[in-house]
């Protein structure tokens, strides 16, 4: 840009040189005359000159307007494009600044969940070395109580050790062997006696401590001994005492007004002590 006005200063101060010859050979002619040819040829070539001179002006003029138009429109392009890029700039500085902030509360989460995983797996050592006695414990119970379902009770104790849901399946062992504590209940089944039968009989459940059974001939009755070595049935052979299971079936199955009844229940050396439910 700035060659093409130095190029346009020279070509203004050629047309005003040639111009200034011109005006004085305009008007040294009358005073020459008309014979002096060589003064004719040099005011002819000097204004062909001047003409060719001012062709080239107006080329150059021509350009340098071109140019600035053209300079022009790349300038307010490139305003434009700065612009936009400090638009852009602004963005990512806003999602730099909001990535910074994700990062910081990821860190804080990442912190929280490691703080809780610590938590679970004290928790998780302490439930298993609590697991570790009370699951033995709680076998021993079962296998020493009445024979009330027990490998069906057994098998759900360890349930709860072997699957992944160990906890949840504890809390479910535990909810129904307090129901069985709090509760009775009547049930049919085949009972085996002493002579080796397995005639029907009409059981009855007091608790986890009392089972006993009276058959469908009315021919055997038999109480659960727990005390016994690994628990057995023994037969109730007075007719008094076997008079007191009968009722005590009977009052569960609601054929019967509630009452006292006294049952023969072993409590410890041997020898069956009467026991009311």
């Amino acid at each position: 840009m700035r060659k093409r006005c130095v190029q346009l200063a020279a070509v203004f101060f050629s047309v005003a040189v040639l111009g200034f010859w011109g005006h004085r050979a305009i008007a040294a002619s009358p005073a020459a005359g008309a014979n002096d040819a060589m003064g004719q040829g040099r005011q002819k070539a000097l204004g062909q000159r001047l003409e060719d001179l001012v062709g080239q002006l107006r080329e150059l003029r021509s350009s340098y307007y071109s140019r600035k138009a053209r300079d022009n429109a790349d300038i307010r392009q490139a305003e434009e494009s700065q612009q936009v890029l400090r638009r852009q700039l602004e963005d990512l500085r806003r999602q730099e600044a909001e990535v910074d902030q994700q990062i910081a509360q990821h860190r804080e989460d990442i912190r929280t969940i490691e703080t809780q995983l610590q938590r679970r797996t004290v928790l998780r050592e302490a439930v298993a070395k609590n697991m570790a006695v009370f699951v033995p414990e709680q076998e021993a119970q079962i296998r020493a109580g009445i024979s009330y379902r027990r490998q069906e009770r057994i098998d759900r104790l360890k349930a709860g050790i072997a699957n992944v849901g160990g906890l949840s399946q504890l809390w479910s062992y535990a909810q129904e062997e307090l129901r069985l504590a709090g509760s009775s209940e009547t049930y049919s089944d085949r009972a085996v006696t002493e002579d080796g039968a397995s005639p029907h009989a009409r059981y009855f459940r007091v608790g986890q401590l009392i089972l006993g059974y009276v058959t469908e001939d009315g021919r055997h009755v038999a109480m659960w001994q727990h005390v016994l070595p690994e628990g057995r049935w023994m037969s109730v052979t007075d007719p008094a005492q076997a008079a007191q299971v009968r009722h005590a079936v009977e009052i569960l199955d609601r054929r019967q007004a509630p009452e006292f009844v006294f049952l023969p229940v072993l409590m410890g050396a041997g020898e069956p002590e009467p026991k009311g439910p």
